[in-house]
């Protein structure tokens, strides 16, 4: 089945400039002599049959204190979960790396993100590891910023996300190569200053109906301090077609999860001389998660059920450890009424827990 078009009277070409309007790469402002410690990436996430490939396009300030010039690291990071996981993450050396002056054309080594013709253009072969892919993405949906999200100690972080794309290319992982075409797929773009190993942590995702000619899609981001006994600020976001339809803030959001957490004979992690300093296999991912909003006479609950995942694992900036991202992949069931419309469906989710 073909996945949704846009709305008629939201036509590509006005998605098209929405998203030139705001998911253009900002790059650091110390190349102009602004502070240092500023980090960015732009992340997707394409859910084919038999592929789920997360695909990060990363950049950050060097803040060590040995660094007696700005100096900016750029890297790819993909994990990839076919038949079982793989994946890596490469960085660039400055020579390698090109940036466009404007929106969002950016090379690393062999590897390209562009925006044009109203659609991405990905391509990506990692140097070590049998992973590659050149894909087209073209967004189905408006894009929703999030910006000026608090942290405790530090400025704030901003937000772009287009959660619902249709991934036409190839992708190929060790002897295989899959075709996609108009498989389902997630973007969204960080920006903003603070170091690993700051006291805060995060949980967001999304969910991809099975079927994609339904019109509902939703995305969820929450940022809290590492304890995640305080929540700094939280959101849920509900797409109708092409438009946003539904915006949940803050308090009108409860998240619980299951005391147990997922328990996996081994998990996958990257880089994988990172797996020496984090070798311990138990995660703070929860068995499920349930998550209810409601607001003004809406409502949605939301419950996740990991079935797997890979970690990236990032040196800390701030003290010895490492911040872990758990990439969880599994189903998701919803359940909600907006504005009179009362709607369920199962989908396809990611979520990433920022644990210590």
């Amino acid at each position: 089945m073909q996945a949704l078009a846009p709305d008629r009277d939201l036509p590509a070409r006005a998605i098209a400039q929405m998203i030139a309007r705001t998911d253009y790469v900002r790059q650091s402002p110390a190349h102009f002599g602004g502070p240092t410690g500023h980090k960015e990436w732009l992340h997707f996430c394409i859910r084919g049959p038999g592929i789920d490939l997360l695909v990060n396009f990363s950049f950050c300030d060097d803040v060590r204190p040995d660094c007696d010039r700005h100096e900016e690291i750029a890297r790819l990071i993909v994990l990839a979960r076919d038949r079982g996981w793989d994946g890596d993450v490469d960085a660039f050396a400055a020579h390698e790396v090109r940036v466009g002056h404007a929106g969002i054309d950016v090379t690393l080594g062999e590897n390209r993100l562009q925006f044009r013709n109203g659609a991405y253009h990905l391509r990506l072969h990692l140097r070590e590891r049998p992973v590659a892919a050149d894909l087209v993405l073209r967004p189905l949906v408006e894009p929703a910023r999030a910006p000026n999200i608090p942290l405790t100690d530090g400025p704030p972080l901003h937000w772009v996300v287009t959660p619902r794309l249709a991934a036409s290319g190839t992708v190929t992982v060790g002897r295989r190569t899959l075709r996609l075409s108009e498989a389902l797929a997630y973007h969204d773009h960080n920006f903003g200053h603070f170091r690993w190993g700051q006291n805060f942590s995060w949980r967001w995702a999304f969910a991809l109906p099975m079927d994609a000619a339904v019109p509902w899609t939703f995305a969820f981001a929450s940022l809290a301090e590492r304890s995640r006994n305080h929540a700094l600020s939280q959101g849920v976001f509900l797409w109708r077609g092409a438009h946003r339809h539904r915006t949940f803030r803050d308090h009108d959001v409860e998240i619980a999860s299951s005391k147990g957490f997922l328990a996996l004979p081994r998990v996958f992690k990257i880089p994988r001389v990172m797996a020496l300093l984090s070798p311990e296999i138990p995660t703070d991912v929860p068995h499920h998660v349930d998550l209810h909003a409601e607001a003004e006479g809406d409502w949605v609950d939301y419950h996740f059920e990991p079935e797997d995942l890979g970690q990236v694992v990032i040196p800390n900036e701030t003290n010895l450890g490492v911040t872990v991202l758990n990439e969880a992949t599994g189903r998701s069931s919803i359940h909600a009424q907006i504005r009179g419309e009362r709607f369920s469906g199962d989908g396809r989710s990611v979520f990433e827990f920022l644990g210590a």
